[in-house]
């Protein structure tokens, strides 16, 4: 009778053959985490220019020589359409990002566990030792963290953007 021993690996040698269950997940869903950074990188990049850009600071100017906010004589200048084409720029994103949590959350929880569950894997898995719990926050944990520190970072330039236009008086009181 013969025994075949299968050939163990050097000592000290680490099998970099099968990656962690951390990039394997990355690897995964590397696809919509990179539509997700090129989406929060566009996104910070639009708050920024709204802050620093041309329409900003003609508002500010404009509303530094009214003297009073919602003076009349300044809303009747042609200067006043770069105030209004920043307060829309304004609103625009604000509704933009107060209506991105649903989208992001079907998008992810589509990208993110509608393969599993077509392929079968998450029965397989919960019909193994891996709880259904367990399992999604396995598959959930790492993506969230990634989605949660990019709408933490528009959340924050957001606030201050809303900030600095009402310390420059030009937020209108139906803001």
């Amino acid at each position: 009778m013969s025994t075949t021993k299968t050939p163990a690996s050097a000592p000290g040698r680490t099998d970099t053959a099968r990656p962690g269950r951390l990039w394997a997940i990355l690897r995964l869903h590397r696809t919509a985490l990179w539509i997700w950074t090129a989406f929060v990188v566009i996104a910070a990049g639009a708050l920024l220019w709204l802050r620093l850009g041309p329409d900003a600071t003609a508002a500010v100017q404009l509303q530094a020589g009214c003297g009073t906010p919602g003076h009349r004589a300044c809303n009747l200048t042609p200067a006043s359409e770069d105030f209004y084409a920043f307060q829309r720029n304004l609103m625009g994103v604000g509704s933009f990002l107060r209506n991105l949590a649903p989208v992001v959350a079907a998008w992810a929880g589509a990208a993110l566990i509608g393969r599993e569950l077509e392929n079968g894997t998450a029965g397989l898995a919960w019909s193994q030792s891996v709880r259904p719990v367990r399992w999604l926050a396995e598959k959930l944990a790492v993506p969230a963290v990634l989605l949660t520190v990019g709408t933490g970072l528009l959340v924050v330039l957001y606030r201050g953007l809303l900030d600095w236009a009402a310390d420059h008086h030009l937020l209108t009181a139906g803001y």
